[in-house]
Order: C-alpha cells, then sequence, then structure tokens
C-alpha cells in the first residue's frame, strides 16, 4: 500500500484517476451531474467532466457511447474516456464496473468499485498487498469508509459492439485490484458488511 493521501495529485496511479472518472452511474439532469452520493463526492474530486452526447455529435470514438468524461492525467493532456457498458450496482453483488475506451487506444479497460473482500475474491493474488486485512481493519477501526477498486484490460481483439454483449460475469475475470481508502465517518466498514443488529450497512 502506499501512504494515505488528502490530495488526489499525490496519487501515482492514473488507473485509480480513471476509476473514480468512469466508474459510477452519474449522469446529467437540468445541466447538472446527479446521481449516488458516495458516486458524486468521487468523480468530484477527480476535476473530470461528464457529457452524454447525443444522436449525430462528433465524438472520438467508432460509436456514439452513452457517457463521455473528459478529464486530464499527468501522463498526458486532456484525454476522454468513452463509458460503453456499465453494469450498475447490486446490494446483493456489493460492486459495479463499467466497460470504458480511452479516446486513441484500441482497447478496452473495465473498471470495478465495491466492498473490499468481494473486490479482493475477484483480482489476481498477485495484484493483492500481503497485509490488505491489516490496513482495512485499520481504516475500519478508524471510522473510514473502505471501497475498493479494480481494474482490467480487455484483449485487444475484442470490438465494440462485442462489449455490448458482455455479461456482468464475463467482464470479471481476474482483476488487478487497486486500494483505494475512502473517509466517510456516517459509515462504518464491517467485514461482514452488517451492522450489530444484523441489517446491512
Amino acid at each position: 500500500f502506499e501512504s494515505a493521501v488528502l490530495n488526489l495529485d499525490q496519487i501515482s496511479s492514473e488507473d485509480v484517476i480513471k476509476a473514480m472518472a468512469t466508474c459510477h452511474s452519474l449522469s446529467r439532469i437540468d445541466g447538472e451531474v446527479r446521481g449516488y452520493n458516495l458516486d458524486q463526492k468521487m468523480f468530484n474530486l477527480t476535476g473530470w467532466d461528464l457529457r452524454e452526447p447525443a444522436l449525430g455529435n462528433d465524438v472520438p470514438f467508432e460509436y456514439i457511447p452513452p457517457r463521455i468524461v473528459t478529464g486530464n492525467l499527468s501522463s498526458s493532456n486532456e484525454v476522454s474516456i468513452a463509458l460503453v457498458k456499465m453494469f450498475p450496482f447490486e446490494s446483493s453483488l456489493k460492486r459495479m464496473s463499467v466497460v470504458t475506451q480511452m479516446e486513441g487506444r484500441d482497447h478496452f479497460d473495465v473498471f470495478l468499485k465495491g466492498a473490499p473482500e468481494l473486490v479482493i475474491s475477484l483480482s489476481r493474488k498477485d495484484t493483492v498487498p500481503d497485509d490488505v486485512m491489516e490496513v482495512l481493519e485499520y481504516y475500519s477501526s478508524q471510522g473510514f469508509r473502505v471501497i475498493a477498486l479494480a481494474f482490467k484490460h480487455l484483449t485487444n481483439d475484442i470490438a465494440w459492439k462485442e462489449v455490448q454483449k458482455l455479461t456482468r460475469r464475463q467482464s470479471f475475470n481476474s482483476y488487478n485490484s487497486q486500494q483505494k481508502m475512502w473517509n466517510d465517518r456516517r459509515k462504518r466498514f464491517c467485514r461482514n458488511n452488517k451492522s450489530k443488529n444484523g441489517s446491512e450497512l
């Protein structure tokens, strides 16, 4: 694990920034970005913009995606990422994911966000830090809410239309794990994701 940071400029992994900018179900309503509160907080911290192109709009992609996010990465100037397909959050699965394509790239990326134990179980073991459970316990005991992020690159031979046919399960195999500690003192993360009275958090 890297040290905890308060400023996104201190995050060395561009994949973490891309996950925060893309892995959500936000949309524009009356010109404002709206959606789940945690999604909004994470997206707003990136400083990126979200737009929903209409049929006939000029976009830097093979097809017009439902949503495009635009922002800056440390290794490049402003970039656009198409949110090609979304698997929305389901409380029973404790996760959501999106399939994306960055402007100028041939391949697609998948980003996942969810409960740490679930994300860890879907990740390649060699990408998960050995002390992950100790770190989770530490932040949980401090009153932080803990969210895990993961990503994977899809093979270059998959086409845009084939992405539309992907199932949630097909897109999930062997993620690369990235742990993102999220400060939300209103909720506590419990290992079994349940409060003392047994109800889900």
